[in-house]
């Protein structure tokens, strides 16, 4: 009878592993397609937008998603320099993961009450586009796991374009283009440094531009 038993047991967790092992390959076969896809296609929403549309609708609130996509060319220098200078500066160098700025985020936050993140463009890209915006280490874990792909296949300067097109830079723009078109009227290839550095200074804070609006942007 014990024998019986342990043959079903035996049976029914080698089916677990295989329904497991098909999984997993089912996700990678998923997520690869997607980073293939999303190579070439701009991605037309992603998961913040989503989630801020979703917010407004419970607020009773109208939330516009004003974005204009524009390729990295139509970017200025003063622009690119701006955000590698504030968000990651060894962007052209790493593969995705710039491993002394993380351990000097995890020293500070060993010794300060509040945390600071240290993600790189390459990071951030990855959460943007593919993830739920939460602060849980499951969603860091995958977003290790889509920076490996993106650095994989779609290289530096792809990786630099989606990035400027669909980070959230408040008022319910997305992109530094309309942002760009919204704060100071006119695209993103004009603007000059000072300019490109009130826009890159929001990145932490979107939402600082609500209120009061700093009179550069007025």
């Amino acid at each position: 009878m014990m024998a019986i038993k342990f043959d079903v047991l035996k049976k029914q967790a080698a089916r677990a592993v295989k329904v497991f092992k098909g999984l997993i390959i089912g996700w990678i076969l998923v997520t690869v397609s997607l980073v293939f896809i999303f190579k070439y296609v701009n991605p037309p929403l992603t998961p913040l937008m989503i989630l801020r549309m979703v917010e407004a609708q419970s607020a009773h609130k109208k939330e516009n998603i004003i974005k204009t996509w524009v390729p990295l060319s139509e970017v200025s220098k003063e622009v690119i320099d701006a955000l590698l200078f504030a968000e990651d500066r060894s962007f052209w160098t790493h593969h995705g993961f710039d491993w002394q700025g993380i351990k000097i985020a995890y020293r500070y936050n060993k010794k300060h009450k509040y945390p600071i993140s240290y993600s790189t463009i390459s990071m951030q890209t990855a959460k943007n586009v593919f993830l739920y915006p939460a602060q849980t280490y499951t969603r860091k874990i995958f977003e290790a796991y889509f920076t490996v792909l993106l650095e994989m296949i779609w290289g530096k300067e792809r990786i630099l374009e989606v990035y400027l097109n669909v980070v959230e830079m408040g008022r319910g723009a997305y992109g530094f283009e309309a942002a760009s078109q919204q704060y100071f009227h006119q695209p993103v290839k004009s603007l000059n440094a000072e300019q490109a550095a009130l826009l890159v200074k929001c990145l932490p804070d979107p939402h600082f531009l609500y209120s009061p609006m700093p009179a550069g942007l007025k």
